[in-house]
């Protein structure tokens, strides 16, 4: 019976390593895509349906970033539909800022220079 919980209490403690290295590998090592993702699920409509395939970060100048996030989700109907949006944010002691009217829908694979300017301007992407 001690073996047992011993073998019970040594994959907990397993699960729990595995659970803080997703953490800190998802959260702590990468917060540009976890800020990306944040700003999207704040704008669907049913967030709990995404499913993200990609996020991209485009640019980067200080606290500003701007990213190309696709991800498959459902519609009014329930019918699953890829969207691919450009946008841009910037951070300031740890809370994500972004204009929800600057989101570009359908945003191309590869943005021209003409679309992440325009994306910048409005999001007051610093000009130095």
């Amino acid at each position: 019976m001690t073996g047992r919980r011993l073998g019970l209490a040594a994959t907990g403690v397993l699960v729990l390593a595995a659970s803080c290295y997703a953490f800190w590998r998802f959260v702590l090592r990468d917060p540009d895509n976890l800020d990306a993702k944040q700003i999207i699920d704040d704008t669907l409509k049913s967030p709990g349906t995404a499913k993200y395939i990609s996020t991209t970060i485009l640019a980067k100048r200080h606290h500003y970033r701007l990213a190309r996030v696709v991800v498959d989700m459902q519609n009014g109907f329930g019918v699953y539909v890829r969207g691919k949006f450009c946008f841009a944010w910037h951070v300031e002691n740890h809370i994500v800022y972004w204009n929800p009217e600057a989101i570009v829908e359908n945003c191309p694979e590869i943005p021209d220079e003409s679309l992440l300017a325009e994306i910048q301007r409005n999001a007051d992407w610093p000009a130095y």
